[in-house]
């Protein structure tokens, strides 16, 4: 194993690590201390040795078999799927693990910026944070390079959504949607439930799974179980007298859930219904003074605000599935009109 090189810098003294495995160069990379270049060295040699042969394996490879053994197991299954799927066709999946650098992910990272935005770049950059640490797990690799991303390059989180859905947007789109008894096509459905999200604060891909043996009509609530809520843990969903006469108007799948609709259909069907009522355009958004484009998921704040006026702090957690208090000051979101009435 070749010592780390001493390099001096403009910023200090560096060390070099420059590791090899059967005459290939691993990756070299830059430390602050001997110990820790002499520390990456071994630990690629070692990965190399002990992967199975991972100085042949890909980041192709590795979001593949990520794909097929982890995410079926999670929540976010269909999107995952979906990011993980064009993740192969990006060039640096065909980088092998072993020489993968967190200088390439940096130059991955300045690419997409051409694209999208930091928030979208933050979550793709998550999910193969979580690719390579699985890789660790599988002994393809010893490290995760992610870590070692400059502080400066990396995406940035925007702030948090603050976005209520106005009285003027709740009429258009149940107009837009066909809201009325009897509902009969999924249009209507999608309709129902964004009023019915707005009553109770759940989530989409929950309501979407909810079955008539989680109805406990006479106790005014739904038992969600672990199973299909977002945190992993079960709670209880009270119902408000408008919430009972939306479940009342669903008729019902097939399968015992009380929406025919999946979350999938949900999202597309929203969106046709916000683009054929005009609710995108911009003298309406100036209208009612707001920047942007209302989504499906902010029903949720609205829930929030809304139901913050009923419940104390922790009594609102547990109704709207919170696990920490802070996310009541993400999701709870009043307006100017709203706290100044409070004063007079």
């Amino acid at each position: 194993m070749p010592k780390p090189i001493k390099i001096a810098t403009k910023r200090g003294t560096k060390y070099k690590a420059d590791p090899v495995y059967k005459g290939k160069r691993l990756g070299s990379k830059r430390f602050d201390t001997m110990r820790e270049a002499v520390a990456y060295d071994r630990d690629m040699v070692s990965s190399a040795e002990k992967g199975g042969g991972s100085e042949n394996k890909t980041l192709h490879d590795a979001f593949e078999r990520y794909r097929l053994e982890i995410t079926p197991n999670q929540k976010g299954y269909r999107w995952e799927n979906i990011r993980l799927e064009r993740f192969k066709t990006d060039k640096i999946a065909r980088i092998k693990l072993a020489a993968l650098e967190h200088e390439d992910l940096e130059r991955w990272i300045a690419t997409r910026r051409e694209s999208v935005k930091d928030p979208t770049i933050l979550r793709e950059l998550s999910l193969i944070s979580s690719v390579l640490r699985e890789c660790r797990s599988w002994r393809w690799m010893r490290h995760n390079p992610v870590a070692l991303i400059s502080k400066h390059k990396r995406p940035k989180s925007s702030p948090s959504r603050i976005r209520r859905v106005m009285p003027e947007e709740l009429e258009i789109l149940t107009v837009a949607l066909g809201v009325k008894d009897p509902i009969q096509t999924f249009t209507q459905e999608v309709g129902v439930a964004f009023l019915l999200a707005i009553e109770t604060g759940m989530r989409c891909g929950e309501m979407t799974r909810v079955t008539q043996d989680m109805l406990w009509l006479d106790e005014f609530h739904i038992k969600l179980p672990e199973e299909i809520t977002k945190t992993g843990v079960a709670r209880a969903v009270p119902l408000s007298d408008r919430a009972l006469e939306l479940i009342s108007m669903l008729p019902g799948a097939r399968d015992g859930r009380i929406f025919r609709v999946n979350a999938a259909s949900v999202d597309t069907l929203f969106r046709k219904a916000k683009k054929n009522c005009g609710i995108e355009s911009e003298g309406f958004l100036s209208s009612i003074r707001q920047k942007n484009h209302i989504t499906f998921h902010d029903s949720r704040h609205e829930a929030a605000s809304r139901l913050a006026k009923r419940y104390e702090v922790l009594e609102l957690c547990k109704v709207m599935g919170w696990s920490d208090p802070k996310m009541a000051m993400v999701y709870y979101n009043p307006t100017a009109l709203e706290l100044a009435m409070k004063g007079r």
